[in-house]
């Protein structure tokens, strides 16, 4: 087992199936701070666990994975412990403390055949080609998704990560417009917005390379964005993925608008979820029982209208208390309207009802 350097005090820590070392004062809660080194964040088990889940539902198509900031190797051993298919996996940081740790963990999880790199993500990316890439870093994907693109072997998959949910979800529109090419609103359905905005960059940044992609899960929650594409190639169809770009107009007291014009956008306007996907993915039983949860709000928000209205913005409406969920979703159904739970805001929901309809409905009799 090598060596790891400049690493003060590490910890063994147990997540999923695997056991690694990781600094003793690492993040437990929120985004955290990187101070240079090894980094590693027990809030960011959720999206691991998703991550486990994906890739085993399309890793019949998988020759070759790559996590590409790997910081502790976490998520690239859950892969090799946890995904049965005979995928080569490919673990990177650029940071030699890092490399030193992967190396260790690598070994101490009794993985055979991992290739772990010490470079600069685009540099490896510019060289190999993989059929899955999980892009996580701390911040913006932006810098690392063109070259993730081009090293992806199509049909394949691209997992990417943003922290940098302040600015997609309107909080600095500037930094959104600068860093995605996109003007983001604040309102009550800001982090699905910010989810649509991520995805219509990669979108709008695949069909220069004519890659069409789409999304297969979208996901929030707390202080990041995590999104998986299906990636494939030709002209044409990244012509058809670039007709579902659309932008929102949000006028107070009005429905929302998704349209080829409006205040925010351009933006993914199609579908967030697969339902194919989502249908085939299963819990572990080593994994967190609130997975199920989310599985069945996904789902049913896979074929639901996008954005959506909140309790708290009917209530505001009418100057009422809000009314609980259990009844708003009996009245709209009543009525004949679509209405489910939102992954995006824990008082949302959608609804084809227009907004007039919602707080005709909704009003107290």
């Amino acid at each position: 087992m090598g060596t790891v350097t400049h690493v003060e005090e590490l910890i063994p820590v147990q997540e999923g199936l695997a056991e690694v070392l990781v600094p003793a004062d690492h993040t437990r809660r929120g985004p955290g701070k990187v101070r240079g080194g090894p980094f590693y964040n027990a809030a960011m088990a959720t999206p691991r666990h998703i991550s486990v889940l994906v890739l085993t539902v399309v890793a019949a198509g998988v020759r070759r994975v790559l996590d590409g900031l790997a910081s502790t190797g976490i998520q690239g051993i859950r892969f090799g412990l946890e995904v049965a298919a005979p995928f080569e996996l490919t673990l990177n940081d650029r940071r030699r403390e890092s490399y030193d740790l992967i190396r260790n963990n690598v070994v101490r999880n009794g993985l055979a055949d991992v290739r772990v790199h010490c470079q600069d993500l685009n540099a490896l990316l510019a060289t190999e080609r993989f059929d899955y890439v999980d892009v996580d870093p701390f911040g913006s994907p932006a810098p690392f998704t063109e070259n993730a693109l081009r090293a992806l072997r199509p049909p394949g998959y691209l997992a990417v990560t943003a922290t940098d949910t302040a600015p997609l979800a309107g909080t600095y529109p500037k930094t959104c417009r600068r860093r995605y090419d996109s003007v983001p609103i604040r309102g009550p359905f800001r982090h699905e917005m910010g989810v649509r905005i991520l995805a219509g960059f990669v979108l709008r940044t695949a069909a220069r390379l004519e890659l069409a992609v789409r999304p297969l899960l979208s996901v929030w929650r707390e202080h990041y964005y995590k999104l998986f594409f299906h990636v494939r190639s030709g002209a044409r169809r990244a012509d058809a993925a670039l007709a579902q770009l659309g932008h929102v107009s949000f006028p107070e007291g009005k429905d929302r608008v998704m349209g080829s014009e409006g205040d925010a956008g351009p933006l993914w306007a199609g579908p967030l979820h697969d339902q194919n996907l989502l249908g085939a993915m299963r819990v572990r039983e080593h994994m967190p029982a609130f997975l199920d949860r989310l599985l069945e709000t996904w789902r049913a928000e896979a074929t639901a209208p996008a954005l959506f209205y909140t309790t708290d913005e009917v209530a505001h409406h009418l100057r009422i208390s809000p009314p609980s969920m259990v009844e708003t979703h009996r009245r709209l159904a009543e009525a004949g309207f679509v209405s489910t739970r939102t992954s995006f805001h824990p008082k949302g929901f959608k609804t084809n009802a227009g907004w007039e309809d919602v707080v005709r409905l909704l009003r107290p009799a």
